[in-house]
């Protein structure tokens, strides 16, 4: 079963959505690259990520836009851990990083490949 259709009811077929097993993979291998602990500039996360990143929408996100979105929330996450880590004006304060991320996107929309294409920051 899949959302509601525009009729009311259920709307019964099958969706092409990203699998729980894929998307604990994804999840833990941002987990385990842990560049919140070593990363020194933004470019080191762009590089380690970039490529990564086109390839999970290439695959998973074929058939079904947005299918990442869950990923890519746990993505700003942890780099908003990073942030607060490495920059001491946000003092602790994942909300002034986040804001800050999302100042980051607008000035450089292109740094990251999901924001390109339009994934948002939640």
């Amino acid at each position: 079963m899949s959302k509601k259709s525009n009729r009311g009811g259920m709307f019964l077929g099958y969706d092409c959505e990203i699998s729980k097993k894929s998307y604990s993979k994804i999840v833990g291998e941002l987990r385990n690259l842990k560049f919140d602990r070593w990363a020194k500039s933004w470019q080191d996360i762009v590089d380690l990520l970039n490529d990564k990143i086109r390839g999970w929408i290439q695959y998973y996100d074929k058939f079904r836009y947005r299918t990442l979105t869950n990923v890519f929330h746990r993505l700003h996450y942890r780099l908003t851990k990073w942030m607060v880590n490495r920059f001491k004006i946000f003092k602790r304060s994942r909300r002034r990083a986040l804001n800050y991320l999302q100042y980051v996107r607008r000035r450089f929309p292109n740094l990251f490949y999901h924001w390109t294409i339009g994934y948002p920051i939640v």
